[in-house]
């Protein structure tokens, strides 16, 4: 069937005078992705390439990591960075996580309780992550604390690039101190 799709977009890319490569069968033929010939690479989104994203791999940001009083880009009364920003965290942007904090963010499947990744208030993804490669989704991001789960939260991204490989739009956190916490 794969065979039918694919000489149909190359008629089509013929047509319109567009180059056709296997490489870019998702950006030629976006709609339909069983037209690339089997173990074809698709293009990945550019939050997935090498230096389009920070790493985020401090051992404290694990959730088998204790308490400290670190923030990720907490901004107290609109000013300067207070001292207990995180090691690694730049600002608002893509992330990835990175031995030996983790390899992905922690989920709602098994969030972080209190005071653990190095930081009081732990953050998670409050959501599922995608399951195809090159997908990328709108999620909700959690700290809890005080007994509630969502106690503060933040919306962001997350892109699947690749098997267990996932790059992160995080936000600066919405109070201190709230952090992104990563499981192995």
């Amino acid at each position: 069937m794969w065979k039918l799709v694919l000489v149909i977009c190359v008629a089509v890319c013929l047509l319109h005078g567009t180059a056709l490569s296997q490489s870019s069968c998702f950006t030629v033929c976006p709609t339909n992705p069983a037209a690339c010939p089997p173990n074809s690479v698709p293009d990945l989104p550019d939050q997935c390439k090498s230096g389009n994203y920070l790493t985020l791999s401090e051992k404290s940001r694990s959730i088998n990591a204790g308490p400290a009083a670190e923030c990720d880009g907490y901004l107290p009364n609109g000013g300067t960075k207070i001292v207990t920003t995180s090691p690694s965290w730049d600002g608002p942007g893509w992330y990835k996580f990175a031995n030996p904090a983790g390899t992905r963010m922690a989920t709602y499947k098994s969030p972080p309780p209190p005071n653990r990744c190095g930081t009081n208030a732990t953050g998670f993804m409050n959501d599922s992550h995608p399951t195809k490669v090159g997908e990328t989704k709108k999620v909700k991001f959690c700290f809890s604390w005080n007994g509630n789960s969502c106690q503060w939260h933040k919306y962001g991204q997350v892109t699947k690039c690749g098997e267990e490989d996932f790059v992160y739009y995080l936000e600066d956190v919405p109070n201190c101190t709230n952090r992104y916490c990563a499981v192995p």
